[in-house]
Parts: C-alpha cells; structure tokens; sequence
C-alpha cells in the first residue's frame, strides 16, 4: 500500500484578504500620480504637487521622492 501527498502551494498574497480601504486609497493614488506623469512633471514636481493639494500615500503619511518612486514602480506607472 502506498501513501499519497498532497502538496497545496499558494502564493502569500492569495492568503491575504484585501482592504478595500487600503485598496481605494491606492486607486485614488494610481489616478493622481497618472494624471501627473500624462503632465510630463518629475517626480520632485509630483511629489510636492501631490503634499500641496493633501494628497497622501496608501498608508497616510506625506509623499516623498523615495515612496512616490516605488508606488510608481510597484504599480507599474
């Protein structure tokens, strides 16, 4: 007789229930940074754009160049 394993191999983020909060925020965001960059401004320009209307990162806190470049990168802007 022999015995079977069964192997179930799921990625990290498949375990991760969505904000929808967070998820809204991070739309809000992905709208103003594209609306910025169609203007062809740096991202110096954009982020002191972005502080200057209140416009906030996903997480609450005031834009920087470092957070405002890999929001960019991460969601492929």
């Amino acid at each position: 007789m022999s015995k079977s394993i069964k192997v179930v191999v799921t990625r990290k983020k498949d375990n991760e229930a969505p904000d929808p909060a967070r998820q809204l925020r991070i739309d809000e965001a992905m709208g103003f940074v594209r609306g910025l960059r169609k203007k062809g401004d740096n991202l110096k320009v954009m982020v002191d754009k972005l502080n200057e209307h209140g416009h906030l990162c996903p997480d609450g806190s005031a834009w920087t160049y470092d957070s405002l470049n890999s929001f960019i990168h991460d969601h492929q802007l």
